[in-house]
């Protein structure tokens, strides 16, 4: 499996990290995952360790991604399209022994969403990632967003899974979700290796913060969504509302989880390089 760049371009996105239960983040996780032992999950100090996230051990971080790749492919040919992902760093791979990769930890793409049957198809067939064909409200959220606005809510969709409010200029760089999610620890979980379901092997997505094509910036906001689109599999536990409540979170009688404002999001537009398949074992230590 010889390493080679798969593609490059440039990518406009909205970068989402929130913090669930362990219990929750399961039903994410493909059996294959999921199945890992002890553990397909960093322990919360060796989070810590690497990033300074801290997080209690029965919780994991989660993200969402929502964007516009442009100009992204190979020499051959290039496109636009619209993307979303579901991802979540910080795990274990399958084909190693946990104890092998403490020094680096793995994002797991749970979920590409786009509105190309062609990307779709690529993702799925080429990278190993469950993808879905969907359709963005506005088409081309997140475009349309001033991130100048600080007044108003803004609103997007992808349509019958998530829905996404943001709002800009809400939180200070002394507000509680600032000190948590600092743009250190949200470049570091953006270029983890990833693999997905269907992976044989790795791959690695760099973006080239040093060199930003627009200034990044913070927004605050809420987003919902539908459940049964992610889950992979359940082992049974019971989502218990009080757990949910304590993380800003509430399942609806229509199966929408429902996260509210306390988010803290990155909106950044930057040139990215994608590169692979490497072995697993390449990033053991």
């Amino acid at each position: 499996m010889s390493p080679k760049t798969v593609s490059t371009g440039t990518y406009n996105f909205l970068y989402i990290p929130i913090i669930l239960p362990r219990t929750l983040v399961k039903r994410f996780l493909p059996p294959s995952v999921s199945s890992i032992s002890p553990s397909p999950f960093w322990d919360s100090s060796a989070i810590q360790n690497d990033c300074g996230l801290r997080l209690s051990e029965n919780d994991h971080v989660v993200v969402f991604q929502i964007g516009r790749q442009y100009k992204t492919g190979t020499w051959i040919a290039k496109f636009d399209f619209q993307e979303a992902k579901l991802e979540i760093p910080y795990l274990n791979h399958p084909a190693l022994d946990p104890s092998s990769t403490g020094r680096f930890p793995f994002l797991f793409k749970q979920t590409v969403m786009f509105d190309s049957s062609l990307m779709k198809y690529a993702s799925r067939y080429i990278v190993g990632l469950r993808s879905l064909l969907t359709k963005n409200d506005p088409w081309n959220f997140p475009e349309p967003i001033d991130k100048y606005n600080s007044t108003e809510i803004q609103r997007g969709e992808i349509v019958d899974i998530l829905k996404l409010e943001v709002q800009y200029g809400t939180k200070d760089s002394d507000s509680e979700s600032a000190r948590l999610w600092t743009s250190e620890i949200f470049q570091k979980m953006f270029s983890q290796p990833f693999y997905g379901e269907f992976s044989n092997g790795v791959h690695k997505m760099e973006g080239d913060f040093a060199k930003p094509l627009q200034p990044i910036s913070t927004f605050s906001g809420s987003i919902a969504i539908k459940l049964s689109a992610f889950e992979l599999t359940s082992d049974g536990e019971h989502l218990d509302p009080e757990e949910l409540s304590r993380h800003n979170c509430g399942l609806d009688d229509d199966g929408w989880l429902r996260i509210s404002s306390e988010l803290l999001g990155y909106h950044a537009k930057v040139n990215i390089t994608i590169n692979g398949p490497f072995q697993p074992s390449h990033f053991s230590s």
